[in-house]
């Protein structure tokens, strides 16, 4: 069968709706990742919707503007004033709108924000409808008969401080089980009242000490909380518990000059400088409870000795959004959280199970455009070309998508990543090689540095006999050291030699000449007119002919070698030579210690070759020289290696024969 003109590209779809398709793979992983890490990143996420819930309140705004313009008209003008009316009118229609049709708490059940309200409404006005108690509430009748007043001074202590007050519910809250911890609301419940009071009664009026006393039952009973092992630290929420009781008694301790802890010596500088209560909050107030500097803290001398604005003022910056971001999670009949991600991944898991059988059957109906002739394939062969998409149909381990989302993303070039990837692939086999090539020419140096030193080369050199044979492997029949030899030979005589004559003649005829310079002979000679320059010529001559013969003499020599007939007594008087070179050199280097000198300089020209070339000082100067494991070890194999030079070299005099120049 023809395949379909609208097929195009590779997997048989066009580019565009790959790169779509993809794209919406890349999402799902970005939800699978944002919900593994909504529980750990939800304080974040409750800071944002803080700032953000601030940033929407026009509507209560509004609400509270209309019943300060009213509470001016009251005190100026009276309850007869013509102005009353509308604004009253206005203030039923805003109270439905606000707290009845749209209202803009989170919280609907009877632990919220809303709920508080409707029961202060109620109470008040003596009703079992919100409707009806805020239609009652703002009527001229219930201002001259309960007093405007009283209606004022009870909606701003008790409605005014929670038409602002934040609940800390998130949507995706649902998802994984969460409300807020209903303790530490009505903890910020009573807070919130507790400074209205304070602002339109003052420290001494009458609802202070029954709000302050319960803020201290509900401090004493958040503290048992985290010690009796609760929901803070089934939840893993005892960190945030840990954190307000640090808090809490440093605002109390700290400034106390007679509450100062009892500290070890090595930690007095640290508490002096300020930064013990970062680096180690929990050595402080160790002997100190945080249940007595709540109780302290909500106490009328307390509020009195140090102002009650500052001290609220640090309940608000310090203590409160620690107590918002407490939540309660539920557990599920399988004694864990509760988990509800697959309400939202469902639609995703039908979505991509629809488009891996359409595939699937365009592959074995149409067949596969990798393939040449793209030939149908079994259903069985179509599963295997699409093994990728196999991760999104799983609800188990839902990251594993982060697999089919790359693969998706790099067959549509969306981003593209190959040169990313060649270029990580490469800069890790760089890596690598350079390490490898490193240390094992390292080990190699070593090795040689601790042959040197165990005298094994000095064995292998004069007493040959002791070193125990070892089978050798020949791969090629050649003798390689032999081979190598004639052919440096070859080029020095047929090639370095001829070309440097030039020069070598100038070099003896100048070394001739500053001889014949020094003799009494010559200078006589160059009196006389006739021979004048026969000293030179022979000079002359004699360089030409010592130059020549060094220049030209291992050529012929090569050259006869290579085509003469073999000449046994020349072969035998060169073996002859060589021998007695061998044994004049073997006894020389063991006179006055001198090999034992040419072994120590070699461990360490290993050793500088090893630091310069195979490990470079700009490569080491990124660590310690202390902490680098080769160069240690390098350095110990140096200092063995001259330990056991025994005894060591002596000082050269002057007159030694082996006397050595360094340039």
């Amino acid at each position: 069968m023809a395949f379909p003109k609208f097929l195009r590209w590779r997997s048989g779809l066009p580019l565009w709706i790959e790169r779509m398709l993809a794209v919406l793979v890349a999402i799902n992983v970005g939800l699978v990742l944002f919900d593994l890490s909504y529980v750990r990143l939800r304080d974040l996420y409750i800071r944002g919707d803080l700032y953000w819930q601030q940033s929407q309140q026009y509507r209560q705004q509004e609400y509270l503007q209309t019943v300060d313009v009213l509470a001016g008209i009251l005190k100026r003008e009276g309850l007869k004033s013509p102005a009353v009316e509308p604004l009253l009118a206005r203030l039923r229609q805003q109270s439905i709108q606000l707290l009845i049709r749209n209202p803009p708490f989170r919280l609907r059940d009877r632990y919220g924000v809303l709920a508080r309200i409707e029961q202060q409404f109620q109470q008040e006005m003596g009703t079992t409808s919100l409707q009806q108690a805020v239609e009652q509430f703002w009527s001229q009748e219930s201002l001259e008969r309960k007093g405007w007043r009283h209606q004022l001074a009870f909606f701003e202590q008790q409605i005014r401080p929670f038409l602002y007050f934040y609940e800390p519910v998130l949507p995706y809250d649902l998802i994984k089980g969460i409300e807020p911890y209903r303790d530490t609301q009505q903890y910020l419940f009573r807070v919130a009242e507790l400074k209205q009071v304070l602002e339109q009664e003052g420290l001494q009026g009458a609802a202070v000490k029954p709000l302050l006393r319960e803020l201290r039952d509900l401090s004493t009973d958040l503290m048992n909380e985290g010690n009796v092992g609760s929901f803070v630290q089934i939840s893993g929420q005892g960190g945030t518990l840990v954190e307000i009781k640090h808090r809490i008694k440093q605002h109390i301790y700290g400034r106390d000059p007679a509450q100062h802890p009892t500290l070890p010596a090595p930690l007095e500088l640290p508490y002096a400088l300020g930064i013990l209560q970062f680096i180690a909050p929990e050595v402080l107030w160790a002997d100190k409870s945080a249940k007595e500097a709540f109780n302290q803290f909500w106490s009328q001398e307390n509020l009195s000795a140090h102002s009650w604005e500052a001290e609220l003022d640090f309940f608000e910056q310090r203590l409160q959004f620690l107590m918002q971001s407490l939540y309660y999670r539920h557990l599920g009949t399988n004694d864990r959280f509760v988990e509800r991600f697959w309400l939202v991944d469902l639609p995703w898991m039908l979505w991509f199970s629809l488009e891996f059988l359409l595939r699937i059957v365009l592959m074995n109906r149409f067949g596969y455009s990798l393939s040449p002739q793209r030939q149908q394939l079994s259903w069985r062969d179509a599963v295997k070309q699409r093994w990728s998409d196999l991760f999104l149909l799983q609800p188990w381990l839902p990251q594993l998508r982060i697999v089919t989302a790359i693969v998706r993303l790099n067959q549509v070039k969306f981003p593209y990543l190959e040169r990313l990837s060649m270029g990580l692939r490469l800069s890790f086999v760089t890596s690598f090689a350079q390490e490898m090539t490193q240390a094992v020419v390292s080990r190699g140096i070593n090795q040689l540095q601790g042959t040197v030193s165990s005298g094994q080369l000095k064995r292998a050199l004069f007493s040959p006999g002791t070193v125990p044979k070892r089978v050798y492997v020949d791969i090629n029949e050649t003798n390689e050291i032999q081979a190598i030899a004639n052919r440096l030979w070859q080029v020095t005589a047929c090639k370095v030699l001829p070309e440097i004559q030039p020069e070598l003649e100038e070099f003896l005829q100048y070394q001739a000449n500053q001889a014949l310079q020094k003799s009494s002979f010559y200078r006589k000679l160059q009196r006389l007119p006739l021979v004048r320059r026969l000293p030179n010529q022979i000079a002359e001559k004699l360089a030409m002919q010592i130059a020549g013969a060094i220049a030209a003499g291992p050529q012929k020599a090569y050259q006869n070698n290579q085509t003469a007939t073999p000449d046994p007594i020349g072969i035998a008087l060169k073996e002859r030579l060589v021998q007695r070179f061998r044994q004049t050199l073997r006894t020389e280097l063991q006179q006055n210690h001198t090999f034992d000198e040419i072994e120590a300089l070699l461990i360490d020209l290993l050793e500088e070759v090893k630091i310069n070339y195979v490990n470079p000082v700009e490569t080491q100067s990124k660590i310690p020289l202390q902490e680098d494991d080769d160069f240690q070890e390098s350095l110990a194999n140096t200092n063995a290696a001259r330990s056991t030079l025994n005894p060591p070299p002596r000082q050269l005099e002057p007159g030694d024969r082996s006397e050595v120049n360094t340039p």
